[in-house]
């Protein structure tokens, strides 16, 4: 229940204070000059808090969600992780988040219009997919709170995530793999072919062999470590047979060439894209449904095979 405290003013002038405390919320206060306009306030601000809506300070009232993503993306993201391909993505989830919630201040930014966005998502993409975008903005949420003190309570309280699959299980069997690496010898213009056949032997990553530093290959060992890895921590592959073979191959035919990652543009600096060189072998061999991903997988079905 909200208390009520008379004051006076240096002049003289009769004030009344009107103070909220709740469980899990600073006490929240403000002035007025009759009880009336106190009561209504505290009456308001208090259902608010209830409702989970309150912010800790006025800052809710008058900070936007866009604000929110705006600093997140600023003073936080750049500084969450050394992989490059991470930062990207969160960017692009909360680029989306930040169109849809945007004007809304935090104040009145609620449970039901994020579980509304949820739904909107789940028209788009994969279930799986739809969960990063509410990790993402949930982060978000999470610094607000504990860092800025912009919020008490995220209006992500509650919200489900979606019930994702069991995840892929395909991979080029014994008929298909001949024919897709066929298919991939005829990409002159970059290396999938060679890309492809260490992925398959080893169980890489496609960004952890086309981010691979060229500085991390040692050809006479047939080893590579890599460190542009899911978790952040350095893995070291192995080679032999046909994959070390075509390993040393590529390199010393590259030697002249200086570049920063073992596969890179044509610049040097940047990893090579091989996304739609795969789809046009793919085509080419009438392979359907195959991500390039799916390479890792085949390793694995050969590692079970024969083990």
């Amino acid at each position: 229940m909200p208390t009520f405290e008379t004051r006076k003013t240096k002049n003289g002038d009769k004030r009344i204070r009107a103070v909220i405390r709740l469980s899990g919320f600073k006490p929240k206060r403000r002035t007025f000059k009759t009880m009336e306009k106190a009561r209504k306030w505290a009456i308001k601000k208090e259902a608010e808090m209830l409702d989970g809506r309150a912010g800790l300070s006025s800052q809710a009232e008058h900070r936007t969600a866009g604000e929110m993503i705006d600093r997140y993306l600023e003073k936080v993201l750049p500084f969450k992780s050394k992989k490059k391909k991470y930062p990207r993505q969160v960017r692009q989830r909360l680029t989306w988040w930040k169109e849809q919630i945007g004007k809304y201040t935090l104040a009145n930014l609620t449970k039901s219009i994020i579980i509304e966005k949820r739904e909107q998502l789940a028209g788009m993409m994969s279930p799986a997919s739809v969960n990063c975008y509410l990790s993402a903005i949930s982060t978000v949420f999470v610094t607000a709170i504990e860092e800025w003190e912009w919020l008490s309570v995220s209006p992500m309280v509650g919200v489900k995530r979606m019930k994702a699959g069991k995840g892929r299980t395909r991979y080029l069997d014994d008929k298909e793999r001949p024919s897709y690496l066929e298919a991939a010898k005829m990409e002159n213009r970059k290396p999938l072919f060679i890309i492809a056949v260490l992925c398959i032997s080893c169980g890489a990553r496609k960004e952890e062999i086309t981010a691979m530093p060229l500085k991390n290959v040692d050809v006479e060992r047939g080893t590579a470590t890599a460190t542009e890895t899911k978790n952040n921590e350095p893995k070291t592959f192995f080679f032999t047979g046909l994959a070390l073979e075509l390993l040393r191959a590529y390199v010393e035919q590259n030697k002249t060439f200086r570049r920063r990652y073992l596969f890179s543009n044509r610049t040097g600096e940047k990893p090579i894209l091989i996304d739609r060189e795969h789809r046009r072998a793919c085509k080419r061999a009438g392979i359907q449904d195959l991500h390039f991903h799916d390479l890792r997988h085949t390793h694995a079905s050969y590692l079970a095979k024969y083990e």
